[in-house]
């Protein structure tokens, strides 16, 4: 039921084998599942301008903005004034609010805002576009700014009323997203910082733009208006997820490779729960089933860790947890549950991944 890891000599590393998928193992966990059990339905804030309220500082950048009281969808929302420019462009202009910072940490799902224009010469032909503006630490310098991009519906013509546009904001991935595109938005920006995974975990402005970004337009006069800015994170439960077993929950098994001065690095997927953080890894005696114990409570959040060896023969479990509680420790070949380590890092409180 075991066989050695491929690299891994018996010479050189006499004690280390890796379970085959028929056993259901947990010596490889953390499923690929971008959603999963343990994350409830998202958690929105939305800023609706009553009484005068702008979490964010939400802006046309004209002097003749307002928030009226009345007239909005409902109630108060924002009025632009009169816009003499090629593109308006609403966005936030306070950093440290909901709206802004590491959307990956907060877990942000989302963004959305409800627009109306008033009276504008042209509107035809122009999307809205969302972007996530990143000021590579230099926020009196324009010159270095990244954006993140998506191109969604048209603007709202004249005479059409109020109407709601939400973006998916996939801020858990690492890559840059189906339907997101990237913009440096000057001469000299650095490469460094041109990337989804830079821009997502430092967003500093929320912007939508009347049209795409990359097109150039005609000055014209507008008057619009804003209600009902939201942004939307994961809400987690306080369960932790399962981990791939070859069966009930796909996802990339763990893998063990050889690594510098005796070492071996193990590898593995990320967590079916979204909500999940980081990882234990444990190790036990092969031949004494449920000895592992913990070696490490945390990778730092990383899906890899380099370690010395047990000098035995040795297996090795990757449990995921939430920083509360921990998550499962996979299936046995008779389909039940491995029991939490002998000395855990959290105690165990997961749900299975749907």
């Amino acid at each position: 039921m075991t066989r050695a890891i491929p690299g891994l000599t018996p010479a050189g590393f006499p004690g280390i084998q890796e379970a085959m998928g028929c056993i259901r193992p947990t010596l490889a966990l953390v499923s690929a599942l971008v959603f999963a059990a343990g994350a409830r339905a998202g958690d929105t804030f939305v800023e609706g301008f009553t009484g005068g309220s702008n979490t964010g500082g939400w802006t046309f950048g004209s002097p003749g903005g307002s928030i009226p009281g009345s007239g909005g969808n409902p109630g108060a929302y924002l009025a632009s004034g009169l816009l003499d420019t090629f593109a308006p462009m609403p966005r936030t202009s306070l950093t440290g609010s909901v709206f802004t910072g590491d959307f990956r940490e907060k877990k942000v799902t989302g963004l959305g805002v409800d627009l109306i224009t008033f009276s504008a010469l042209s509107t035809g032909g122009r999307p809205l576009t969302l972007m996530l503006m990143h000021d590579n630490g230099t926020p009196g310098n324009p010159g270095d700014d990244t954006a993140a991009y998506f191109l969604g519906p048209n603007i709202p013509h004249v005479g059409l009323g109020w109407l709601s546009y939400d973006y998916p904001v996939p801020a858990s991935e690492t890559l840059l997203p189906p339907g997101w595109q990237l913009l440096n938005m000057g001469d000299v920006g650095s490469p460094a910082n041109h990337s989804w995974d830079q821009v997502i975990q430092a967003v500093t402005r929320v912007q939508f733009f009347y049209g795409d970004p990359t097109f150039v337009f005609i000055f014209q006069q507008w008057f619009l208006g804003l209600d009902n800015a939201r942004i939307t994170t994961l809400a987690c439960a306080a369960t932790a997820g399962a981990v791939p077993d070859g069966h009930d929950v796909p996802g990339a098994m763990l893998t063990i490779q050889k690594a510098p001065g005796g070492n071996i690095r193990l590898r593995w997927a990320p967590s079916c729960n979204a909500c999940d953080s980081d990882y234990g890894v444990y190790e036990g005696a092969i031949g004494t089933w449920y000895s592992h114990a913990l070696k490490f409570c945390t990778t730092g959040g990383l899906e890899v860790k380099t370690l010395a060896p047990a000098a035995g023969d040795a297996y090795y479990l990757v449990v995921p947890h939430n920083g509360a509680n921990e998550g499962s420790y996979g299936r046995d070949s008779d389909e039940n549950e491995r029991p939490p380590g002998t000395a855990t890092c959290h105690l165990q409180a997961f749900q299975p991944c749907e």
